[in-house]
């Protein structure tokens, strides 16, 4: 029994209601995670407070029409996308954030946020070190894209606990209550995701799932992408 009032009692459903498409690279290919068994107990109900160590996430650093916005979106949508940039880069040695730096004219972390956005996919940019910088550079690149500008709240991570720990974050303090669609994870010094292979990712999970049923658990990016475009 949990109490939804309380996010480290919230539980994440690989499967459903939120399956979780994970980006490792940007030369890739798609491999199923299915579960054991379906004599196996229940895996796909785990409860965040049994692998989180974290207080009550902070507030989300989003003004609330940038927040309202950002959930209606999510709600109409049948996915989300997480971009992880709280990380510090400490191999980078730069006076400023990681993800920030340009690459061909633009910032690293502006292009999983475009990938997601030409797919009409809200995101949640998850930030941490030098935070109020990696916000600044988002929002004005934001600004610059228009009308065409993407649906984005952020999230913070404090403490750089992980990958695991930033969903959680961004789940319990950014995406709407009862979200039930896809959560894709992305990196933000990522630039070379871009719409095409976010659609070939979505198109392959929802054939998995629909192939999979309850088995199925998450897609993950991994290996050539010569071999994703060959389907």
């Amino acid at each position: 029994m949990t109490d939804p009032s309380d996010p480290s009692s919230r539980s994440l459903r690989l499967p459903g209601p939120h399956s979780i498409a994970h980006f490792i690279s940007n030369d890739s290919t798609f491999s199923p995670i299915t579960m054991s068994s379906p004599a196996s107990p229940d895996l796909t109900l785990i409860p965040l407070s049994s692998f989180v160590a974290s207080s009550t996430p902070s507030p989300s650093p989003s003004p609330p029409a940038e927040l309202a916005a950002f959930r209606a979106a999510a709600a109409a949508s049948s996915a989300a996308a997480l971009v992880l940039a709280a990380g510090q880069g400490s191999r980078f040695v730069s006076p400023h954030p990681k993800v920030t730096h340009p690459f061909i004219g633009r910032p690293l972390v502006t292009y999983p946020i475009a990938a997601a956005a030409a797919s009409r996919i809200p995101s949640v940019l998850i930030v941490g070190h030098r935070k109020e910088e990696v916000a600044a550079t988002v929002r004005g690149y934001l600004e610059g894209m228009g009308e065409a500008a993407a649906e984005v709240a952020f999230a913070v991570q404090e403490q750089q606990m992980g990958t695991g720990h930033a969903v959680y974050l961004a789940l319990c303090g950014a995406l709407p209550e009862g979200f039930s669609g896809d959560v894709i994870v992305m990196y933000a010094d990522n630039p070379g995701m871009d719409a095409a292979l976010v659609a070939s990712l979505l198109d392959r999970h929802a054939r998995l799932k629909a192939e999979l049923g309850s088995s199925y658990a998450a897609t993950i990016l991994t290996g050539s992408r010569r071999t994703v475009a060959g389907g």
